[in-house]
């Protein structure tokens, strides 16, 4: 069995059979359905990233940095993924964190050849969601667009996104942060969602 259907499910187990539910949930362009979706295979994903970080990152970024910029990518890119197994999504989700992580390192070899040091964090290549002094989250469109879609949300639809998915907070956590109850907090994360993806869609 391959290491995606180890993570996910054999294609004839109840978790397929629910991975499948869930991608037709998702394709019906409801975005909170495509967010969790995603949020399903964040531990595999995690465990990738911490399988093949590379060395010369470390004390620069984390893994955990690298999984939540690559479930926002899906988020984004949700439209351009056209296959049906979770094995294929879970191939679809894993190329983009590889093609995160590799645009990581060159960004940073390009960075201490221009440079001779590190970027402090502060520099307008920080990470857009100040997570941490991940260098390269603005080198590329993908990244541009997102952050541009993220500064044109109401400030507090921001940080419900922000708390979820750059600092992990449970929806527990986000509604005592903002007065409601746990479910009121689902709620509102997953309008947070929508409106993210309609910006993201404007573009």
């Amino acid at each position: 069995m391959s290491d995606v259907a180890t993570a996910t499910g054999s294609s004839d187990s109840p978790s397929s059979l629910q991975f499948h539910n869930s991608l037709a949930a998702a394709r019906t362009g409801a975005a909170d359905a495509v967010a969790e979706l995603l949020e399903r295979f964040r531990p595999y994903l995690f465990a990738i990233a911490e399988q093949e970080f590379p060395s010369e990152l470390a004390g620069k970024l984390a893994p955990s940095d690298v999984v939540q910029d690559t479930l926002l990518k899906g988020l984004e890119r949700f439209p351009q993924f056209h296959g049906h197994t979770h094995e294929e999504f879970a191939g679809w989700l894993r190329a983009i964190l590889r093609n995160h992580l590799a645009t990581f390192v060159r960004s940073y070899a390009t960075q201490k050849r221009d440079a001779g040091r590190e970027l402090p964090a502060q520099s307008e290549l920080a990470d857009p969601f100040g997570s941490s002094p991940s260098g390269c989250a603005l080198a590329n469109e993908t990244s541009d667009r997102l952050q541009a879609a993220l500064g044109r949300l109401p400030e507090q639809t921001r940080q419900i996104i922000l708390w979820r998915h750059r600092d992990d907070r449970s929806f527990a956590e986000i509604g005592a942060a903002i007065g409601k109850s746990e479910e009121a907090a689902r709620k509102i994360w997953a309008r947070a969602i929508e409106k993210l993806q309609q910006e993201l869609e404007r573009d």
